[in-house]
């Protein structure tokens, strides 16, 4: 399996430029992209949210990838339930924006 690359430690702003719009932001302050909102005529989407769940995919990936090591019975990794809730609820919170 090819090892996937990801931009970690990403977070999210209001655009500066379009009400509703948020900018996904890089760990050295960085736009590397955008979630809008309004997108001409009746068409809008959940700008806040997609830009919300696209900043915490990198790190919902890392662990997924872990539980998918645990559920193989690889036990070099922690396996214990309080574990995977530590784990798994705050990347809930960060990609609902509750972080």
């Amino acid at each position: 399996m090819n090892e996937a690359k990801f931009t970690k430690g990403l977070t999210i702003e209001e655009s500066s430029s379009v009400d509703r719009d948020y900018d996904i932001i890089g760990p050295d302050g960085l736009k590397i992209g955008e979630a809008w909102s309004a997108l001409g005529g009746d068409c809008v989407r959940p700008g806040k949210e997609n830009a919300t769940l696209w900043a915490a995919a990198p790190e919902m990936y890392k662990a997924m990838e872990w539980a998918l090591h645990v559920a193989e019975g690889d036990y070099g990794y922690e396996a214990s339930w309080d574990h995977l809730m530590e784990r798994f609820l705050p990347l809930l919170a960060k990609a609902r924006g509750e972080q």
